[in-house]
C-alpha cells in the first residue's frame, strides 16, 4: 500500500468515526442525568451487548439473516422504532440542565439494561 493511500484510509476512516452514535449518546445521557460514576455502568452495558454480538457471529446468525431478508428488515424496523421512542422520551423530559439540584439516583441494573438494548 502507498503512503497516498494510506493517508487516504487514515483520514476516511477518521471522518467516519466522528459522529456519534447511539452508545455515546447513551452514555452522554446517563451521566447528565445520573452523573459520572453511574454513567460507567453504562459501558457495562454495552460490554455485555458486544459479548452477546460475538457469540451470535460465532453461532452463525448472519447466515440466518443473509437467508432470511424479512428477519432482517424486522428487526431493523424494530430497533430504528425503539431509537425513535428513546428519543421522543427524552425530548418529552425536558432540559435537565435548568434543573439545580443534584443529580436523579437512578438503578444501575436499569442503566445496564438500557445500554444492553441501545447496543
Amino acid at each position: 500500500m502507498s503512503v497516498e493511500s494510506w493517508l487516504i484510509f487514515v483520514v476516511i476512516w477518521t471522518l467516519a468515526g466522528l459522529p456519534l452514535g447511539p452508545n455515546a449518546l447513551n452514555c452522554i445521557a446517563v451521566a447528565t442525568e445520573a452523573g459520572f460514576a453511574r454513567s460507567l455502568w453504562a459501558v457495562a452495558g454495552i460490554l455485555i451487548a458486544a459479548i452477546c454480538h460475538k457469540a451470535a457471529v460465532i453461532l452463525g446468525a448472519a447466515a440466518i439473516l443473509l437467508a432470511n431478508a424479512e428477519l432482517f428488515f424486522t428487526l431493523k424496523l424494530c430497533g430504528a422504532a425503539y431509537l425513535v421512542w428513546m428519543g421522543i422520551a427524552l425530548w418529552r423530559k425536558g432540559d435537565p440542565l435548568q434543573k439545580t439540584k443534584a443529580p436523579a439516583v437512578t438503578r444501575r441494573l436499569s442503566i445496564v439494561v438500557r445500554s444492553f438494548v441501545i447496543s
